[in-house]
């Protein structure tokens, strides 16, 4: 059976005043229905930009390329936008960042919900409302037709991303993306935000890609990680695989700022990763993390590295091998 997504080598180029922005570069994404693939990597590594140019929503001066892009099996890669129009919100939907700026504000609830029903699904306006009802009580507000007449002012940004959740949910896509859902959240929201997702996700089948920085919901509802780094996928596979046995320096840096209880010292020092991500921009050789990484030497300045497989579905873009500490 085929993927459900199937991205490959995926480019985001962007031309500003200090040069080329390659701002993804070359990666390669697949996704089944029921999976869920979480995108991992620090603030400007790409997740967000690779996120929408698989919905077709990058700016302007921004440009996408790839070999291959399907979703169930449709060649997406030369869609017009007239059709992607038609597949957003309906076969593909996207929850975005920010809660709190995400809904229009001089829009009901009800009519921001609506919307999509009826640009998709067409018919009366009733079964759109019954709609929205219905799955703003799934996503557990309480309520929930009073709801409807409210803005998103008057709603908690707990609220407001159950919302987006059920707007997301509108037309049951296939494939949903959500870039940091629980960002701005206290901690009890977050853990009741992520329960809701798989919950939803099991109830409609969907694919779910999940960009987080926060590995620890990463290991509580992912079933593949994908660590990107300046634009390019560094290291992939299976979670548990993933976190029991990290190979690339990038992830094993990721995973040692993470406080483990029973593992850390009391007073001990959490890792750090020095430096910043450099942005790909330009003419660019060798790997983008040696000027952070330890383990760095002469050939990381001049050679390309592709991905490779290390078994059980692992792979790695490094010159070290997996067991190398």
């Amino acid at each position: 059976m085929s993927a459900l997504l199937q991205v490959d080598s995926l480019r985001v180029d962007i031309l500003t005043p200090m040069g080329m922005l390659h701002a993804v570069r070359g990666v390669d994404l697949a996704l089944d229905a029921g999976e869920t693939l979480c995108l991992v990597g620090e603030s400007g590594c790409g997740k967000s930009l690779s996120a929408l140019a698989l919905m077709g929503l990058l700016p302007r001066a921004a440009r996408r390329s790839a070999v291959h892009f399907s979703l169930a099996g449709e060649d997406l890669q030369r869609a017009s936008e007239a059709r992607m129009a038609d597949l957003r919100g309906n076969r593909m939907a996207m929850i975005f960042q920010e809660p709190m700026t995400s809904l229009n504000p001089s829009w009901s609830i009800g009519n921001q919900l609506e919307e999509g029903w009826l640009r998709h699904r067409g018919g009366p306006r009733a079964a759109a409302r019954a709609r929205a009802l219905h799955l703003l009580e799934r996503v557990g507000i309480t309520g929930a037709a009073s709801r409807l007449g409210q803005y998103p002012h008057q709603l908690s940004g707990g609220l407001r991303q159950r919302v987006m959740i059920a707007m997301a949910l509108m037309c049951a896509p296939a494939l949903m993306i959500a870039d940091e859902p629980t960002t701005a959240l206290d901690v009890t929201v977050q853990a009741q935000i992520l329960h809701l997702l798989k919950e939803l996700q099991r109830e409609f089948g969907m694919g779910l890609i999940l960009i987080t920085h926060d590995l620890g919901i990463v290991a509580r509802v992912a079933d593949r990680v994908a660590v990107m780094y300046a634009g390019e996928i560094v290291e992939q596979g299976p979670v548990a695989q993933l976190f029991r046995r990290p190979a690339h320096p990038y992830t094993r840096g990721l995973l040692e700022c993470i406080p483990v209880p029973g593992r850390l010292a009391p007073g001990a020092r959490l890792g750090t990763i020095p430096g910043v991500v450099s942005p790909p921009l330009g003419a660019l050789a060798g790997c983008q993390f040696r000027n952070r990484c330890s383990q760095a030497e002469d050939i990381c300045a001049t050679h390309t590295f592709e991905l490779r497989a290390l078994g059980g579905g692992q792979q790695l873009r490094c010159r070290l091998e997996a067991d190398q500490p």
